[in-house]
């Protein structure tokens, strides 16, 4: 019934029989009857065209609009497949605008602007001023883009291998000269670099500026880094995807051979490195007292078997000027560019699978909101920026006490010649109270032997006086008998005469 020539058959048709109708009522007709007749035909005309005119717009339109909506059916599902997305039966979910965006905010935010391919315009003076053109190779100076490095700006240089690729870190540098082409750097502090730098510094070569230092990832030397895929129930999968573990090793010994380790010789630091890092979203080592994974390190993948909606992933505190922190200490996103800016908490279903550190799952499980299906091992990402300014600043901290040290072994050398001089001088004094002690030796000796010789001849003497004493004592006796006896003949003899002169 859709063929259009139907319709016109029956048209005509309709006219004829009209036509027909007419002429036959004519005979009882009044002309005005006939001419009304007439008008109303040609009016019923009219309006049949437009009636068709409008039933075919009107299907036209209906076509149309049943395209449109298919359109805008398939419309809608790219554009949830664009913001959204859904995972495929292998459980990975493709790109999205909000996942690249996120992406994207993301590495703008870790790594900063980056100035490949700078090469050497001056070479490095005595103080490791070095001044570098930022054009890339074979860029037209006269249509080139400023480099739109500032004054004082603090950049981070790295040398570049042949192929382009970074080789070693070579120091932290701040912009003393500007064009839109050349940068002037010189070192912050020349006495933080190594000898190995302080080489790269002046041998050349292609350098490459970064504004920031790359942050670490988990995703980092995944094979798929923007793989996202749906998590299950299921014991033994990996968190973040299968590691390079070649690529993992070619760069690490890479790494460590451009700062003087031999590329043959595995370092104990650069096998736990590579290990924790081809370990990283894996399942959590807690049954080996050996070798067990530090507590800080586990999480838990859990399974809900409630409904959750009270964990917010966003913090609402000011940030502190003075710390780079991107999350809070309870893992809550403080850069406005990591924020959800939901002000829903986010929220689990029942069957909806989460990893979890272990203090938050076990608060979960304990509170009958979901089950632990594994533990797994994350390991600890390194803010480079920040573990950079702690090495500077131990650095800075060892160049003060190696001033100290030298201010200390000055001054120890001082008091050194000091006693010397004055070791010598007591070792003068020492020679000479020697000899006098030598010479009081030899006088004691001799006036040892002299009082021995005076107290044998003082003993001589004693027996002597004794002997006279005893020898006096006897002729004392004596002659106080020879006086009494003189003195009785004295006596007498006067007695006698006495007696005769009478």
């Amino acid at each position: 019934m859709s063929n259009p020539i139907i319709y016109q058959v029956g048209g005509i048709l309709l006219f004829l029989f009209f036509c027909v109708l007419t002429f036959f009522f004519t005979k009882t007709w009044r002309a005005t009857h006939v001419i009304f007749a007439f008008l109303t035909f040609a009016a019923c005309m009219v309006f049949l065209a437009m009636a068709a005119m409008s039933a075919k717009t009107n299907l036209t339109w209906r076509e149309r609009a049943k395209l449109g909506d298919e359109a805008f059916e398939k419309e809608l599902k790219r554009n949830h497949e664009l913001t959204v997305g859904s995972f495929d039966a292998e459980g990975v979910r493709p790109d999205t605008a909000p996942s690249l965006r996120g992406a994207l905010a993301r590495e703008m935010l870790d790594r900063g602007r980056v100035w490949r391919g700078c090469s050497i315009q001056t070479a490095a003076d005595q103080q490791l001023n070095i001044t570098l053109n930022t054009l890339g190779a074979g860029e037209d100076p006269a249509t080139a883009t400023p480099n739109q490095i500032e004054q004082d700006m603090v950049l981070y240089g790295f040398q570049e291998n042949t192929d382009g690729n970074i080789r070693l870190f070579l120091g932290e540098f701040r912009a003393t000269a500007v064009t839109d082409q050349t940068v002037t750097l010189a070192p912050t502090d020349a006495r933080l670099l190594s000898a190995v730098q302080v080489a790269a510094v002046r041998a050349g070569g292609g350098w490459t500026l970064h504004e920031v230092l790359s942050a670490d990832s988990h995703l980092a030397f995944s094979v798929d880094p923007r793989r996202v895929h749906r998590l299950t129930n299921t014991e033994g999968e990996k968190l973040f995807g299968d590691m390079d573990e070649e690529a993992l090793r070619q760069i690490i010994s890479q790494a460590y051979a451009a700062v003087g380790f031999p590329q043959d010789t595995i370092h104990p630091m650069q096998q736990k490195r590579i290990r924790d890092m081809l370990r990283d979203g894996t399942q959590a080592i807690i049954n080996d007292p050996n070798n067990q994974d530090p507590v800080e390190l586990i999480y838990t993948k859990v399974e809900f078997i409630k409904e959750y909606k009270e964990l917010d992933v966003d913090t609402n505190e000011p940030q502190d000027a003075l710390t780079s922190d991107y999350f809070d200490s309870l893992g809550r996103a403080v850069v406005d560019r990591l924020q959800r800016g939901d002000e829903n908490p986010l929220s689990f279903a029942v069957g909806d699978v989460g990893v979890f550190h272990k203090e938050k799952a076990d608060e979960l499980i304990n509170a009958g909101i979901c089950n632990a299906i594994e533990p797994i091992f994350v390991r600890q990402t390194h803010d480079l920026n920040y573990e950079l300014r702690a090495l500077l600043l131990d650095a800075i901290r060892l160049l003060a006490d190696i001033e100290d040290l030298k201010r200390v072994t000055k001054e120890i050398g001082r008091s050194n010649a000091q006693l010397t001089i004055r070791k010598a001088v007591r070792e003068r004094e020492q020679g000479e109270l020697q000899a006098d002690l030598l010479q009081f030796t030899n006088e004691r000796d001799l006036a040892t032997a002299t009082a021995n010789k005076l107290t044998v001849h003082r003993d001589k003497l004693l027996a002597q006086l004794s002997a006279l004493y005893r020898s006096n004592a006897i002729l004392a006796q004596q002659l106080a008998v020879r006086q009494k006896a003189i003195a009785d003949d004295i006596k007498r003899r006067e007695a006698a005469a006495t007696a005769a002169n009478n």
